[in-house]
């Protein structure tokens, strides 16, 4: 299943940019953005980026979207989506998009894709973070669940650092 879903999600990240840069009258119908496409960024964070190149060569990312397919069958007590980024990664404007489906016999067939649920990357990893230190059921203490930044010779730490992540 694991391969499917590699082989599904590259489909839908194809897909969602070739649909976005084709219906640009929808998202920019005044012309705003005339020198943004979206594009995709294949094993980075976000996967797919808003984009415009300026004469200095540099990007200009205008938006990111992260896209997850979840199997709707799924075996997660706690749906996870791999979504593994760190909240200061992701820029106000990022979006987690995260796409349901299931094969067409359950066990086989074409895939199924229904209405993606969409939200701020930022504040579904901040929830993520929270779950995971305030309210998994666990045996751990609050403090056994706390990461710890390690010191190196010589540098110490701003004082936000070695709190809960």
């Amino acid at each position: 299943m694991f391969n499917l879903s590699a082989v599904l999600g590259s489909a839908i990240e194809v897909q969602v940019v070739e649909t976005l840069n084709r219906i640009r009258e929808v998202w920019d119908p005044d012309n705003r953005w005339p020198r943004h496409r979206f594009v995709r960024s294949a094993q980075t964070f976000p996967d797919v980026r808003l984009v415009a190149h300026g004469k200095d060569k540099h990007p200009h990312i205008a938006l990111g979207i992260e896209l997850k397919g979840w199997y709707l069958l799924s075996k997660e007590g706690e749906p996870s989506f791999r979504y593994k980024v760190t909240p200061s990664a992701c820029a106000p404007q990022d979006l987690l998009v995260v796409v349901p489906c299931h094969l067409k016999t359950v066990l086989s067939g074409e895939p199924v894709v229904y209405k993606p649920y969409i939200e701020q990357a930022r504040h579904v990893a901040e929830l993520r973070n929270w779950f995971w230190t305030n309210e998994r059921r666990t045996r751990d203490t609050l403090d056994q669940r706390l990461v710890q930044s390690t010191r190196y010779a010589g540098q110490s730490l701003p004082p936000t650092q070695g709190k809960n992540c």
